[in-house]
């Protein structure tokens, strides 16, 4: 009887062991969701391009396949300016502390022939708006450098003026998100491909494709992803 009593005892030990293991290993670990806000004008919200072939949809979408998930918020349209950005910012209520943002405008401020004084002026106040979008943590801001639309169909009869312009504009953008210390990623030379690889361009000649996007989340990624891990 001792024996078949000690058999027993064994077997349930070995039941209760068991059954903890399984409910171990049944309980999940929930997936944080982080935050993403892209900030822009037609080059962010994707003029000409479907809803996934955005840089931004394709950045969160190339993001997951780590198993890094992000709610993505886009605060862009075809047109503006750094003066009209910052005019939406004023008016929306983001009470949120977002985990990663990108900027990019200059643009239309560009092809508006707006003073470059202005620009530097503005670009400081979306700047200073961004990292304290991200809690004040300059280097989760990621910057773009503008695009050049001189190499597309539609500009290229001005090309010379438009590139100057272009560059001139670039550097006075990436000395001021060096000196905030943000992250400065250079896809001008992605968008100076356009002549000679006609597929980066959407169908009116002017705007990226989802292809030309693609290059530019190549570069945008390794930067996201450190940030986010």
């Amino acid at each position: 009887m001792k024996n078949l009593l000690w058999v027993l005892g064994l077997w349930w030990l070995a039941s209760c062991s068991k059954a903890n293991t399984t409910t171990m290993r049944s309980k999940t670990i929930a997936t944080p969701i982080y935050t993403y806000l892209a900030l822009g004008d037609s080059y962010t919200i994707g003029e000409r391009v479907t809803t996934e072939d955005r840089f931004p949809i394709q950045l969160q979408e190339r993001l997951k396949v780590d198993d890094i998930h992000c709610q993505t918020t886009i605060i862009a349209q075809t047109g503006w300016t750094t003066g009209n950005l910052i005019d939406k910012l004023n008016q929306v209520d983001l009470k949120d502390t977002f985990d990663v943002l990108t900027l990019l405008i200059g643009v239309n401020n560009l092809y508006r022939h707006n003073s470059l004084i202005t620009y530097e002026q503005e670009l400081d106040t979306l700047l200073e708006r961004s990292i304290r979008l991200v809690g004040g943590e300059p280097q989760k801001v990621l910057v773009a450098s503008i695009p050049d639309y001189g190499y597309t169909p539609v500009g290229i009869s001005d090309q010379a003026a438009i590139s100057r312009a272009t560059d001139k504009f670039n550097t006075v953008k990436k000395r001021l998100t060096l000196q905030k210390g943000a992250i400065w990623i250079d896809i001008t030379p992605i968008s100076r491909q356009a002549m000679a690889e006609p597929n980066l361009l959407a169908a009116d000649g002017l705007h990226p494709s989802g292809r030309m996007y693609r290059k530019w989340v190549d570069k945008l990624y390794p930067l996201a992803k450190n940030i986010l891990e």
